[in-house]
């Protein structure tokens, strides 16, 4: 019984961590969750993986989603063209 208590409570923290590095680096909640399975080395998978965040065309840097300007460098995102937004990511945030 403890040890069943200890591989639930060490999947639910894996996965949490997972979502989380996974939501906040790279823009990927679901892939992060899934590759959060695998612990440590799951984490580290979801570093490698590719950002799919929309981009600023003044710096590159990755906006959030909704911003208005660039945090980085300040440009005003609104007025400049409209950041190339990967149809992966737009449809992982609707859906």
């Amino acid at each position: 019984m403890g040890s069943l208590f200890v591989s639930l409570f060490w999947l639910a923290i894996s996965l949490a961590i997972g979502g989380a590095i996974g939501d906040k680096l790279k823009g990927q909640r679901k892939a992060g969750t899934l590759l959060g399975l695998l612990g440590p080395i799951g984490w580290i998978c979801i570093i490698l993986l590719t950002d799919r965040r929309p981009k600023c065309s003044a710096c590159k840097s990755a906006l959030n989603p909704g911003a208005t300007r660039c945090a980085r460098c300040g440009t005003d995102v609104a007025r400049t063209a409209a950041p190339s937004i990967d149809p992966a990511y737009r449809s992982a945030k609707v859906g």
